[in-house]
């Protein structure tokens, strides 16, 4: 048994992997968490029986990082059908991978969204990024999604009606300002597979993490204030020393020698809204361009689900609401339920406003070497703020950051 204090700030996805790993190296680590349980921004809440995730939130089932942690089959994890359907001019249209299925080409070959051109284009897209290795994609890292997009010969149609609704809702911006690295590493994990949600809801993932932590102590609704050399502070009283912190949460907050906006983050507002009918029939993202709030529509329960409300369930993604007041966006999305998608009925059950939803790059990279990973001699930052917005790079920076530091143990020995 290793004898070194080891504690780590933040019980999200690298967090726990993070202790999960120092558990293999013989480490007792501690766990120090500002909230009531563990998943970070991965949690999953029941209201009135509907399992509502915090902010609408899938798992791509090729992250080789997830595969190599989560048991899959335990998860029940329930596959969203590939494509999307696009409501514009009053209609609604189904478009998919035209490789996927034959229906997929034809309801795509014959729907506005997008032309012949685009189809073979979306289709050598699909194939060059699916040949490639995840880590080339960021090969080259100087140019945003957009500008990607429109130098690949795609027309302003398709990137209106489907790319940018598509990946707003995956970027937390509508501009496709993002860089162009990310927008190809997720395109090929939706060429290669599925996007999925666990029965049990996206907090299911976490969760499964920490039940087979057999070592690590956790502490809950406990806020740490600051960090500085080996010794930690919480709620401005108790000091804690450690050989070692694990930061897994936004380090900016807690270190004096990082500016206050050293992590830029994309925010979210996510609605839930009890309905009286599923109107996209099938468990299928719709997408909206021509609405200047609405973004990613979802029924959590057109796939199964551990806890089933009475109704029906819609989730609304909005990523543009800065400066406008909750009331008028209530009013609007319950304007927009009731004249667009033709509902009847529409009760607002929750609000979920995530200030610190994504984190936000100019640059990003694949992972993380175990240089980078260390801040100081005794602080090491993990979390997916470090690399790439993802939940595979939360969990490359985690083992990055316990590789760095049993390298150090193996030195000092």
């Amino acid at each position: 048994m290793n004898e070194n204090k080891i504690n780590i700030i933040g019980a999200g996805l690298s967090g726990l992997v993070a202790a999960k790993l120092l558990e293999e190296y013989g480490f007792n680590p501690v766990i120090w968490e500002a909230s009531d349980r563990v998943g970070g921004r991965m949690k999953t809440d029941l209201v009135n029986g509907y399992q509502l995730d915090r902010g609408f939130q899938v798992l791509l089932d090729q992250y080789p990082a997830l595969k190599k942690y989560l048991d899959y089959d335990s998860l029940d994890l329930q596959k969203l059908l590939p494509g999307a359907e696009i409501l514009m001019n009053g209609k609604q249209f189904a478009f998919g991978d035209p490789v996927r299925s034959f229906s997929n080409f034809w309801a795509s070959a014959f729907s506005p969204v997008a032309s012949l051109g685009d189809l073979f284009k979306l289709y050598q897209l699909r194939n060059s990024l699916s040949d490639a290795k995840l880590s080339d994609h960021f090969s080259e890292d100087g140019e945003n999604s957009l500008a990607y997009l429109r130098r690949l010969g795609f027309s302003e149609k398709v990137i209106q009606y489907f790319f940018k609704p598509f990946f707003s809702g995956i970027f937390l911006e509508n501009e496709l300002a993002t860089s162009a690295s990310m927008m190809r590493f997720v395109y090929a994990l939706f060429s290669k597979g599925n996007a999925v949600i666990p029965k049990a809801g996206i907090e299911a993932a976490p969760k499964q993490i920490a039940a087979q932590l057999k070592r690590t102590t956790i502490h809950f609704n406990t806020k740490i204030d600051q960090l500085q050399g080996k010794t930690m502070q919480i709620r401005g009283v108790d000091e804690i020393t450690s050989d070692f912190f694990i930061v897994a949460c936004d380090p900016s907050q807690l270190l004096s020698q990082l500016p206050d906006d050293s992590v830029l983050w994309n925010s979210l507002d996510t609605f839930y809204y009890e309905v009286d009918r599923n109107v996209f029939g099938k468990a299928i993202i719709g997408l909206d361009s021509d609405d200047h709030l609405v973004n990613h529509l979802f029924y959590p329960q057109s796939v199964d689900t551990a806890s089933k409300g009475e109704k029906e369930v819609i989730s609304v993604n909005v990523v543009n609401v800065e400066g406008k007041a909750l009331d008028s966006i209530e009013e609007h999305l319950e304007g927009y339920l009731r004249n667009k998608l033709n509902l009847k009925e529409s009760n607002l059950i929750k609000h979920y406003h995530l200030k610190k939803a994504l984190p936000r790059f100019e640059r990003m990279q694949y992972d993380i070497s175990e240089k980078e990973s260390q801040l100081s001699e005794h602080i090491y930052l993990v979390g997916d703020h470090q690399v790439n917005p993802s939940q595979n790079a939360a969990i490359l920076s985690a083992e990055a950051a316990v590789s760095a530091i049993v390298e150090k143990q193996l030195q000092l020995t």
